[in-house]
């Protein structure tokens, strides 16, 4: 049996060895109380710990004290140490109440637990794009720019390379990098088509439709990257989630829709791609669902940039095995639509599954170092309430309303879709300052 020593002058006289009950007795006679020191026998000289105050109920304390969780008291029975949120989830499931009691090292009395946790919050809002301008969105791009701050801007997701959150910027970025890749990916697809038509060599042809295929996404996939002010994802994980997430999602995208035979409209793509591109999301983000906004965001848009770019593949190589078809139309158009598509979609699905995760853990239902996938977000309204929109728009993009628009409808659905992705930068931006303000 351990026994202890305590010291009612500071630690300058400890008296002692006592057990545990004896302990407990002498707080009942009010000889000790909170603020004595204790120290256990073995313990080197000067050290000693806090000790918790009687438990309620008058009942024995159990265990010895602790520096992290809580302590908590049902019917005088004492358990622990627990964290908020399996305290949290302990009250879900009736296994605490509001009035039970806990205590943790550094407090001087035992408190009810409603005290420690705040009501549940239940909104997650988009804030309002008030002030946001896009001629200071994009005005770095036409600035000179170094190639040390170009190589800067893939030197992320490392010891090096993640600014601690003190100096982690909070304004609006302005990103330019994927301007200059955008210039260079025409570059290089009309210099295939010149060369393809001056030479008339069919050994052009797959880079052709690489590049057609891969330039933009790749670029609108860098944009978000540049937006993760935190720059907390490496870029070897951003090209993972693109290349093998792309992948993934398109072939569980062609199991969920082989579920559903009888959809055969285009539209219906919405209801089986979105999620399946999501779900890869979640899968791949490894350590990174830890409910940063922006993080989600990256992850999202670099599967939905895979996703365009191999679809585009598909495209344009049919377009090459139809007999009149002109495949540089075909990568050409799919270019233009790219930016509008599938990349900002994936992103605002991913950036709602991200806002959840973070509710969560401000109500303390999930740790900031937890990185388990919580299926249960997938069906909460919250969540819904943004993810559907791009399932949404999705479907509008292939229905045939609006059809003798053409292009222009498909440019003010994603009008629609970067309104909300901005606001989802702006609510990851708004995140940083909250985590800011508690340093």
């Amino acid at each position: 049996m351990k026994k202890y020593y305590y010291s009612i002058d500071n630690g300058v006289t400890w008296e002692g060895p006592f057990s545990q009950q004896e302990l407990e007795s002498f707080r009942g006679m009010g000889m000790i109380d909170a603020n004595t020191m204790l120290k256990e026998e073995s313990a080197p000289a000067g050290g000693f710990s806090s000790a918790p105050p009687p438990s309620p109920g008058g009942q024995p304390q159990v265990g010895t004290p602790v520096d992290e969780g809580y302590m908590v008291s049902k019917n005088g029975v004492t358990s622990g140490p627990y964290s908020l949120a399996t305290i949290r989830t302990m009250l879900s499931s009736g296994a605490l109440l509001p009035q039970d009691m806990a205590w943790k090292a550094g407090m001087a009395n035992w408190t009810p637990i409603s005290t420690l946790l705040p009501p549940e919050s239940s909104q997650v809002k988009l804030p309002s794009l008030k002030g946001f301008s896009i001629g200071n969105f994009f005005s770095a791009v036409f600035r000179h720019h170094t190639e040390d701050e170009l190589m800067d801007c893939f030197i992320a997701g490392t010891s090096k390379g993640t600014p601690p959150l003190a100096s982690v910027p909070t304004h609006f970025p302005t990103p330019w990098v994927f301007a200059r890749l955008v210039l260079f990916s025409l570059i290089m697809y009309f210099g295939f088509t010149y060369a393809l038509q001056r030479f008339e060599n069919p050994f052009l042809l797959p880079g052709l439709m690489f590049v057609g295929s891969f330039g933009i996404p790749f670029s609108i996939f860098v944009l978000f990257y540049e937006l993760n002010v935190r720059r907390d994802v490496s870029f070897y994980s951003g090209c993972k989630a693109l290349v093998g997430g792309g992948l993934l999602s398109i072939i569980l995208a062609l199991i969920f829709h082989s579920f559903f035979p009888t959809l055969k409209e285009a539209y219906w793509a919405g209801l089986t791609e979105e999620p399946a591109k999501l779900l890869v999301a979640i899968l791949l983000a490894g350590k990174l669902r830890n409910g940063r906004i922006l993080t989600g965001l990256v992850v999202g848009a670099a599967v939905g940039a895979g996703f365009a770019a191999f679809e585009s593949a598909g495209y344009c190589f049919l377009a090459f095995l139809t007999k009149g078809a002109k495949m540089d139309i075909v990568a050409e158009l799919r270019a233009v639509m790219t930016p509008f598509g599938h990349v900002v979609w994936t992103a605002i699905t991913a950036g709602a599954y991200w806002m959840v995760l973070d509710n969560k853990i401000c109500n303390h239902l999930r740790e900031k170092t937890d990185t388990y996938i919580d299926f249960s977000i997938l069906i909460d309204k919250r969540f819904l309430f943004v993810a559907l929109i791009p399932v949404g728009l999705h479907m509008f993009w292939n229905s045939t309303l609006l059809a003798d628009y053409g292009l222009l409808k498909h440019l003010a659905l994603g009008v629609v879709a970067w309104f909300v992705v901005l606001r989802l930068v702006l609510a990851g931006l708004n995140q940083i300052k909250r985590e800011k303000s508690s340093l």
